[in-house]
């Protein structure tokens, strides 16, 4: 029986080849602003933003909500100004000064492998609530059942390859949201959307179809 989890949306902006990262480690810019607004609209819309531990190094995101209309309709109905913001590490290599830990009032959850989370917390513990889940790596059924058990019910994964893929083959999602850019990255060693693996995605069933900008917008059902 599938564990109880939140809802989940999986937010994918990736070139025309299915890129969504460059190779030297540079943040690679690919949604239009009419994209952002409405990615912002997502993010006032949930209750938790997840990305992983590598787009934290790599692309020190602040995970907040950007409009301050959509925020102070959060809290008229009783909601935290910005959504909860969420990470998950094996290794334990992240640094407090990112701006996942140190941007906006939200809560901070850290995730991690029981082998590295007495040096989480002594090196998070401030800044963060960490939370052992697995022995060797992150167990992912636990987590979704914990932040269900938060009152976490609309959860938002934003990235990166790993995390979508970790997603992917466990097929623990409910919507998909493809937001294609109008470019070509040829980059060697850049980092593609799908990583290679023993999995396949079948039936998903196209709902809709939207362009913003100059991107092509597909959204998807498990």
């Amino acid at each position: 029986m599938e564990a109880k989890r939140p809802y989940i949306t999986l937010n994918i902006a990736c070139s025309l080849n299915g890129y969504i990262g460059r190779s030297r480690g540079d943040r690679l810019i690919l949604s239009s602003e009419e994209d952002l607004d409405v990615v912002d609209e997502l993010r006032a819309q949930s209750d938790a933003i997840l990305v992983g531990a590598e787009t934290v190094r790599r692309d020190n995101p602040r995970l907040l909500i950007r409009d301050p209309k959509r925020q102070e309709r959060r809290v008229a109905v009783g909601r935290p100004l910005n959504p909860c913001k969420v990470t998950l590490s094996r290794s334990g290599n992240l640094d407090s000064d990112n701006h996942f830990f140190q941007m906006g009032p939200s809560a901070r959850l850290l995730y991690c492998a029981d082998s590295a989370s007495s040096e989480l917390r002594g090196k998070l513990g401030g800044v963060a609530e960490v939370i052992s889940a697995g022995a060797s790596e992150v167990n992912l059924n636990f987590l979704l059942s914990d932040l269900l058990s938060r009152g976490i019910s609309k959860l938002l994964v934003e990235g990166g390859a790993s995390i979508f893929n970790l997603f992917f083959k466990k097929r623990c999602f409910d919507e998909l949201r493809l937001a294609i850019a109008p470019f070509v990255l040829g980059e060697e060693d850049a980092v593609h959307l799908f990583e290679a693996g023993k999995y396949e995605l079948k039936n998903l069933q196209l709902s809709s179809t939207e362009i913003l900008g100059a991107m092509a917008v597909l959204h998807y059902k498990a």
